[in-house]
């Protein structure tokens, strides 16, 4: 038997399964099994959104995000310009969505400003605006603190031909999600829309892996002058329950440390700073058994006394990863006779 006669086979039962199914249809509709239009428009909603569900890839939105992210922030230092991404700690994360569609948006929002200033910080931050059910809404903001729109009633205008192009993108694309571009102009300059994400029934908790018994008795110290990166990095540990001194002034932190009364478990230290500890800080913190948390925004080594327990965070970063350096420096303390 030839493989185009059995071909030909399957066809005819195909097709015979196929009007069975659609005269099967007629039958129920005539006997009122979908009465209404408007039952059927119903249906219709719950059958795309079940349809989009499976057709969408279940993601972790933050840690998608991040190495967009990261690669902003690799092309900004080349006008000194530094980029931060805010995903509050206790927002879930687990989402059926198209991040590549979501990343296209954001890298279009974030070029609007990086292709126009320089010494500046843009922040790339989630807020929670709306929770239905597993629907969650957001407000997906890009802010600049360097306010270098003149016009600000026509935003295109301040923009070069190349940013324009991207704003253009931006606007198809958040049309697209039903939403806008719109400005608002407090501190620097923000640019925000609105995306709809389907929650995942799976859930991602960071806090079952945190190994610190007591984080109130954890204190730490953030030296750390760019206010916007100070923020993000003070509301995660604080979400957390370490204790944070309501500083970010170096002079401040050094001060503590130097104290021989107090005693911080952690001081996490901008790079620029590095140079600011000297041989008799460096003793203290060997002494004291102190962790050191460097921020890092560039590629430079870290030139500390190797006696020194050093970790780093790069910018941007997730709380997974200020977690699992949160558990070392517990443990490098618990080994070293103190209990927390």
């Amino acid at each position: 038997m030839s493989f185009a006669y059995i071909f030909l086979i399957f066809a005819a039962l195909y097709l015979a399964v196929l009007g069975g199914c659609y005269f099967m249809d007629k039958f129920r509709r005539s006997n009122g099994v979908i009465k209404k239009e408007t039952t059927q428009k119903n249906c219709a909603i719950e059958v795309g959104e079940s349809s989009e569900t499976n057709t969408l890839p279940k993601v972790d939105i933050a840690g998608g995000l991040l190495f967009l992210a990261s690669s902003l922030n690799e092309d900004a230092q080349k006008n000194t310009n530094y980029v931060l991404l805010d995903y509050d700690i206790a927002y879930p994360r687990l989402f059926y969505a198209d991040i590549a569609a979501l990343a296209k948006l954001i890298d279009a929002m974030a070029q609007i400003f990086l292709l126009n200033v320089s010494n500046s910080t843009v922040t790339i931050k989630f807020l929670l605006s709306n929770y239905y059910k597993n629907n969650i809404k957001f407000t997906l903001s890009v802010h600049c603190d360097h306010d270098f729109f003149t016009a600000k009633s026509t935003p295109r205008v301040n923009m070069n031909a190349q940013s324009r192009k991207f704003y253009e993108t931006a606007m198809a694309l958040a049309e697209q999600n039903g939403s806008s571009i719109r400005f608002e102009f407090d501190h620097g300059v923000r640019a925000s829309t609105e995306i709809s994400l389907r929650l995942c029934g799976d859930k991602l908790d960071l806090m079952k892996s945190f190994k610190i018994k007591n984080p109130k008795n954890f204190s730490a110290l953030v030296a750390e002058p760019n206010p916007h990166s100070f923020n993000i990095i003070k509301k995660d540990l604080e979400f957390i329950g370490i204790d944070v001194k309501p500083s970010n002034e170096w002079s401040i932190v050094k001060r503590h440390i130097e104290d021989m009364i107090f005693r911080p478990n952690v001081v996490f230290i901008e790079e620029s700073l590095l140079r600011e500890i000297d041989d008799a800080l460096s003793t203290l913190l060997i002494e004291k058994k102190i962790a050191l948390v460097v921020l890092k925004t560039t590629n430079a080594a870290v030139n500390l006394n190797p006696k020194i327990r050093v970790w780093t965070l790069v910018q941007p970063y997730l709380s997974d990863t200020l977690v699992r350096i949160l558990n070392e420096a517990y443990e490098f303390e618990t080994q070293n006779g103190d209990k927390i």
